[in-house]
C-alpha cells in the first residue's frame, strides 16, 4: 500500500467507509495508524490522527483521494455497516438496497477485510 496524489484509491476506500459509516473515527484512526507503521505515506497523514469527524480527515489531505466505482463501492459499503452497527445515522441507502449491493461485491468485503485487518465485520 502507497498513499499519494497518485495512488490514493486506498485512502478513498477508507474515507468511504467512514463516511459510510462501516468504521468509526476511532477505527479509522487506527488504520492511519496501520498504514504509518508499514506503509510509505504522504508527510500530511499523520494530522489524520488528530481527525474528529471525517470533515477534519479530509481537510488534513491537500488532494481529493481517488476511488474507482465510487458509488457502487458506497452503496456495499453501507451493507457493512448495517452488518456491523445498528441504527446508522441520515444513512443514503436504505438496509435492503445496502445488502444486497454487499452481497452482489463481495470483492468490497474483502477489501474491507483487507484494508482493516484488525476489524472483523
Amino acid at each position: 500500500m502507497k498513499i499519494d496524489k497518485e495512488n490514493s484509491d486506498d485512502l478513498g476506500f477508507a474515507l468511504s467507509a467512514l463516511a459510510c459509516q462501516a468504521i468509526t473515527i476511532d477505527e479509522f484512526k487506527e488504520w492511519v495508524g496501520f498504514v504509518i507503521g508499514n506503509f510509505q505515506y504522504p508527510e500530511e497523514f499523520v494530522d489524520l490522527l488528530d481527525a474528529q469527524f471525517i470533515v477534519d480527515a479530509c481537510k488534513a489531505i491537500p488532494f481529493t483521494p481517488t476511488l474507482a466505482d465510487r458509488e457502487a463501492i458506497e452503496k456495499a459499503l453501507y451493507g457493512v455497516a448495517y452488518s456491523r452497527f445498528s441504527g446508522l445515522f441520515d444513512a443514503s441507502v436504505p438496509e435492503p438496497a445496502a445488502r444486497e449491493a454487499l452481497s452482489q461485491r463481495g470483492d468490497v468485503l474483502d477489501r474491507f477485510r483487507e484494508t482493516f485487518p484488525f476489524i472483523i465485520p
